[in-house]
Parts: C-alpha cells; sequence; structure tokens
C-alpha cells in the first residue's frame, strides 16, 4: 500500500500523513484488501483528472460516498 499511497503524494502533492489515513479508510469502506490499493489509487486519480475536484476533494467525496452506502 506504501506504492501507492507515496505515488499519490508526488503527484497530487497532498499531505502524506492525512492521505495514508484516508487512502486506508477509503480502502476498508470499499472492502478492498492492500494488495488493490493500486486499482483504487487508479480510480482516484482518473476521477480527479476528470474532474473539476482537486485530489483531495475527490478523495473526501469518495469516502464520503462510501460513507452513505
Amino acid at each position: 500500500m506504501a506504492a501507492p499511497i507515496a505515488m499519490l503524494h508526488v503527484a497530487f502533492k497532498s499531505e502524506l500523513t492525512g492521505l495514508a489515513d484516508r487512502f486506508d479508510r477509503l480502502l476498508r469502506l470499499w472492502g478492498m484488501e492492500a494488495a488493490e490499493a493500486r486499482r483504487a489509487a487508479d480510480v482516484l486519480t482518473k476521477g480527479a483528472i476528470s474532474s473539476a475536484a482537486t485530489f483531495d476533494e475527490m478523495l473526501d467525496a469518495m469516502i464520503s460516498a462510501a460513507t452513505a452506502e
């Protein structure tokens, strides 16, 4: 899980500690294992690139959506 988090940190300049916590939370909410972290990072990246939202806004929105389910 460390490699995808590090890549997201570098690509989007997101604060590392908060990013790791929120990314871990999202994986748990999605029912994904650590081995699927790269796929989750790809989903977040594609969403952030194709929207007007920042990466951090996209991550927070995904957590909110997963929590509401």
